[in-house]
């Protein structure tokens, strides 16, 4: 039995998944993938509560047009449908959902660009005026707008000179960073003074690019890197602060990719968490995310308990888990249209039923006003899906998957992995 989320290999934009029914292979971005699966090759795409699935053809084309699919899943002809899933609000809102799809604001460090614009702008409105004199006669301008030219240009060649320079000590101080794992005291120039804006501009991305290096390579010691960084290169702190916070936020971004977290990951990124001294408003999110996934890791990594289910089971059957809002959902085509020459159909999830699911070492049982059961020898793959709030379970002999939503997807689908993993020991 495979449980997607832990049976999937990342490499980019591309997940292999492994399961009993086959293998598969999805690639993509958000928003738009191209998969492979044991029933064929399929395209789904789309966001924020409206999303395509489309199973391609396989083979050659009828007579009356197979056609192209192209990579969005819009048929050149007439045969293919696209089927497009409308969220009707009928699951349920998963935290876990919520936290992996947070958006946080970046941190704008300063511009090169910026700083000699306004130079360029003084120089442009000096050969304006020297074009007027000349053609308005006005030639006693001539000789003030030319020497106001001469010095824009030399403020812009000074600009230019401390642009490269600092481009250059960037450059250099990463490079000698990265070779030697370790930020050393830098002496800027020996008999120049570096410009405010500019070693503004120079602190402030040493620390960017300097920190991240700190944050994720384990060759730089974290703690002593960010503490010469603070008093070789200081800068606005505020900035100095978003900028390590949004570091931390990427990399646990990354972490969370597959929607778990290791004991590992979490204590690395609590230690980074520790050693960056941040303000804790600028990590509330992080913190709240890492209790988060530390509970559910500690929920599917639960040893296997039996339980009183409260009723009554066949001889020799053992209760283990019980989950008390679940609800049943069935797919129903909501809408059919055709839209440039290519046929829709909006899908959406209803609600079957709605009651306590109980695992046991034989089968799942949906309690409502009666009951449903599943075997669990019938099963063939278990797909957990947190940010939609389902699991669906693909049993042998019959056509559909069985949908369930639950408040956590993840817990439920280790469950019943967890019971057949017992299954199989004994």
């Amino acid at each position: 039995m495979a449980f997607y989320i832990r049976k999937a290999f990342k490499t980019g934009p591309v997940r292999l998944n492994l399961s009993k029914g086959g293998l598969g292979l999805s690639a993509g971005i958000t928003g738009a993938r191209v998969g492979i699966n044991s029933r064929g090759t399929y395209v789904h795409g789309g966001r924020h509560g409206l999303y395509y699935r489309k199973y391609l053809k396989q083979g050659k084309p009828s007579s009356t047009g197979g056609g192209e699919t192209t990579r969005y899943g819009r048929s050149t002809h007439h045969s293919g449908t696209v089927s497009l899933f409308r969220d009707t609000g009928v699951t349920f809102p998963t935290q876990t959902a919520v936290l992996h799809n947070v958006s946080r604001e970046e941190p704008s460090l300063p511009s090169s660009t910026l700083i000699t614009t306004p130079v360029q702008l003084v120089l442009g409105a000096a050969i304006l005026i020297s074009l007027i004199t000349f053609t308005q006669g006005l030639e006693w301008l001539l000789i003030p707008t030319l020497l106001f030219a001469v010095a824009a240009l030399g403020w812009m060649g000074r600009n230019l000179h401390w642009k490269q320079k600092a481009q250059k000590l960037l450059t250099e101080i990463v490079t000698r960073t990265e070779k030697q794992n370790k930020l050393k005291p830098q002496v800027l120039l020996p008999n120049e003074k570096m410009p405010d804006r500019w070693r503004t501009w120079l602190n402030v991305h040493v620390n960017a690019v300097i920190s991240e290096l700190a944050m994720r390579h384990e060759e730089l010691d974290t703690l002593s890197t960010l503490r010469t960084l603070d008093e070789q290169f200081p800068a606005n702190q505020a900035v100095v602060d978003r900028i390590r916070a949004s570091v931390l936020g990427d990399i646990l971004d990354e972490m969370l990719e597959d929607h778990l977290l290791s004991e590992d990951e979490e204590e690395s990124i609590r230690q980074l968490l520790e050693q960056s001294n941040l303000p804790e408003p600028l990590i509330t999110l992080e913190l709240e995310r890492l209790d988060h996934y530390s509970r559910i890791r500690q929920e599917i990594e639960r040893p296997l308990k039996e339980i009183d289910p409260g009723i009554p089971l066949v001889r020799g059957e053992s209760a283990y888990e019980q989950f008390n809002r679940v609800r049943l959902l069935n797919e129903r085509v909501l809408n059919r249209f055709q839209r440039d020459n290519v046929q829709y159909r909006e899908l959406g999830y209803e609600i079957d039923s709605e009651g306590t699911l109980i695992l046991t070492d034989r089968r799942l049982l949906i309690i409502d006003r009666g009951s449903r059961e599943y075997r669990l020898n019938r099963l063939v793959d278990v797909t957990a899906d947190p940010e939609a709030g389902i699991v669906e379970l693909v049993l042998s002999n019959r056509k559909s998957p069985v949908i369930i939503t639950v408040e956590e997807p993840l817990v439920l689908a280790a469950r019943i992995e967890k019971v057949l993993e017992e299954i199989v020991s004994q």
